[in-house]
C-alpha cells in the first residue's frame, strides 16, 4: 500500500511517517516547507537508528496545497496513492491575524 502523508513535516505528520515506514509502507511526505534538520523527523533519526531499511520507500515533496494542487492530483496518479492523511493545518492563532486568508484556505 502506498500512502500521502500531507504535513509530513509537522509533529504528528512526521511521527506517523515514521510509523508507516517501520510497518514497511511507500510513503510520500508533503509539506509547504522544505524538510527540516533531521533531529525533527522521527522518520529519518529512529529508522537508522534501529538499522531500519526504510528511508528508500519514503520520498518527500515541497508542495503548497493552495497553489499546487495540480502537483498533488500528479503525485497522486503517478505513486498509485491508496491512502491519504492530512497532517496540515494551521495551529497558531497570533499568526492568523497576519495572514487571515491562508486559515481560510
Amino acid at each position: 500500500m502506498n500512502f500521502l502523508v500531507i504535513g509530513s513535516n509537522s509533529f504528528s505528520g512526521s511521527n506517523f511517517v515514521s510509523f508507516l515506514l517501520k510497518e514497511g509502507f511507500d510513503v510520500v511526505g508533503v509539506s509547504r516547507s522544505e524538510e527540516p534538520h533531521e533531529c525533527f523527523l522521527p522518520y529519518k533519526w529512529e529508522n537508522s537508528q534501529k538499522n531500519i531499511k526504510s528511508n528508500g520507500n519514503f520520498l518527500f515533496k515541497k508542495i503548497n496545497l493552495n497553489e499546487n494542487i495540480e502537483e498533488l492530483i500528479k503525485i497522486i496518479d503517478e505513486k498509485k496513492i491508496n491512502y491519504v492523511i492530512n497532517f496540515a493545518a494551521q495551529g497558531m492563532v497570533a499568526e492568523s491575524w497576519l495572514n487571515p486568508t491562508h486559515w481560510y484556505q
